[in-house]
């Protein structure tokens, strides 16, 4: 089969890019980037074009990606599908995009999990479910956790309605809330932990990390199911599992169910009232607290 270079004008993939097929695979061609991340790194040569560099990512079953130096001609391969990248005037990243006969080859990260290993922390676009649409999230990637809610200081109000609860409102990189509908988007039909870490105002830390997490869609309230709890924290939110999403009360968004202490116990609640119920934590208000979620593996979850 002759090599093809074919121009991309569909979105998401930006206009920089280029499709190349080449014996049979499908690779995705994006021009003045470099890998950052090196870890997951498993090879390179010394090659004379593009199209040879992915030639060699072809030939290795285990090449997601490779990056080729259009002023060096090194050719570097890596086994992860989303490496980390920068800016670069002489880089070329080549990405594998479908094997032959596979139709539902993961094209973009579905989450945090999917990026490489040794790529920098920090605000990353995720697809998940395969959706076309992507959402902005905040990677802690280190274990692959993708945090959905994140309070630092005072300085954004969380006695929100519901839309804004729905829709997500704060900074990445600060305080703020994701959104019911993305993390119900990441959540569906996929197994996922969550963990909760957190520091009171003496600089105690702990966490919890609760081995089922789901919230279900908008019809039924964004309903929690949440189970199998460990950490150091004690299981103040088992409580609220079952319960909806609720704004009704103005004291910041959070699940509600029938049992008295989750209706108590909220971390969407003003900045200075926030405190991890029913803990061996000494009582003293939280400083910091952050929610995340990753993808269960096959044999239990990182934590």
């Amino acid at each position: 089969m002759k090599n093809r270079i074919i121009i991309l004008v569909l979105m998401p993939f930006p206009l920089c890019c280029v499709m190349l097929e080449l014996k049979n695979r499908k690779y995705i061609v994006e021009t003045n980037q470099e890998f950052v991340s090196t870890e997951t790194a498993i090879g390179t040569g010394k090659v004379v074009s593009t199209t040879a560099c992915a030639s060699l990512c072809t030939s290795s079953d285990e090449c997601c990606t490779a990056n080729y130096n259009t002023s060096t001609q090194d050719c570097h391969l890596n086994s992860c599908c989303f490496p980390d990248t920068r800016p670069s005037e002489n880089g070329i990243i080549i990405k594998k995009v479908a094997k032959p006969n596979i139709d539902d080859i993961k094209t973009k990260p579905i989450d945090c999990d999917d990026l490489c290993q040794g790529s920098r922390e920090g605000i990353y676009r995720i697809f998940p479910n395969g959706t076309n649409e992507g959402i902005d999230v905040y990677c802690e990637l280190e274990n692959g956790w993708t945090v959905f809610q994140q309070r630092v200081d005072d300085s954004e109000d969380f006695e929100r309605n519901w839309s804004d609860y729905k829709n997500g409102f704060g900074n990445l990189s600060a305080n703020f809330w994701l959104g019911n509908e993305n993390i119900h988007k990441i959540v569906s039909g996929t197994n996922y932990s969550l963990r909760v870490d957190m520091e009171q105002i003496d600089n105690i830390t702990a966490f919890a990390v609760y081995q089922t997490f789901n919230i279900s869609d908008e019809s039924s309230n964004y309903t929690l199911t949440i189970s199998d709890h460990s950490g150091n924290a004690s299981d103040a939110l088992g409580v609220c599992s079952h319960g909806k999403f609720s704004t009704s009360n103005e004291k910041g968004g959070w699940w509600r169910s029938d049992k008295f202490p989750c209706y108590f116990f909220n971390l969407n609640i003003r900045y200075a009232n926030l405190r991890w119920r029913n803990s061996y934590l000494n009582g003293f208000p939280l400083k910091y607290v952050s929610m995340k979620i990753k993808r269960l593996l096959l044999h239990g979850s990182e934590t």
